[in-house]
């Protein structure tokens, strides 16, 4: 399913840290990672099978990782459950391994449960192939790992967008004001373009305007 000639978003694999979004980046309309992935059940699907007319938030992480993983996903879990009841029903987060080799479907379950994970939040692998042409498409990096410390040097960005907005953005999930990353999920997935986020933590109320660019 996946190909070289999936358009690519060329973001900066090394942002630093904050609360806001750096970079965004307006690919075709329709463009989803058509990925090859194995579920947790063994299940064989793509990520744009999984991410069928939801919002997508992919998140690359290993069940080993004990420097930003943990952080992110903490932090995702307070940004769904801070989703309206609507928006977390169409929003799907997929969270995809770096470390194929070593990470078993058992180890990544167990990675799902322990955290209680909910339903719309998929945790899956891929091959060694599809896993760093998904990191050449997304715009990401990660080295493999490494043979002293047996850890894995990885970007902590989370990309997130959507099929019917067209838009797709990155957000340092482990270190960000959850409200601020919240706010910026929902006007990616609502397809706002903007050049200055709001005050963080500052809700846009209706009729409120952002500088769009």
């Amino acid at each position: 399913m996946s190909s070289p000639k999936d358009d690519l978003i060329n973001i900066a694999p090394w942002i630093p840290r904050g609360p806001i979004v750096l970079t965004q980046k307006h690919v075709q309309h329709q463009w989803t990672p058509d990925t090859v992935v194995t579920k947790t059940d063994g299940t064989t699907t793509s990520i744009a099978a999984i991410s069928e007319g939801k919002n997508l938030i992919i998140q690359f992480f290993y069940t080993r990782c004990n420097g930003t993983c943990p952080g992110t996903t903490m932090n995702l879990r307070k940004i769904l459950a801070m989703m309206s009841p609507e928006l977390r029903k169409d929003t799907v987060v997929i969270s995809v391994s770096l470390d194929p080799e070593r990470d078993t479907l058992a180890e990544l379950k167990s990675y799902s449960e322990v955290r209680n994970l909910p339903k719309n939040w998929h945790v899956v692998k891929a091959s060694r192939a599809n896993l760093e042409h998904l990191l050449k498409v997304t715009g990401m990096s990660a080295d493999k790992v490494d043979s002293k410390t047996q850890r894995i040097k990885h970007t902590a960005q989370i990309l997130f967008g959507s099929k019917h907005s067209g838009h797709w953005r990155m957000v340092n999930a482990d270190k960000s004001d959850t409200r601020v990353a919240l706010e910026i999920l929902q006007i990616t997935f609502e397809g706002i373009r903007y050049k200055n986020p709001r005050v963080p933590g500052k809700r846009l109320i209706p009729g409120q305007k952002v500088k769009v660019g």
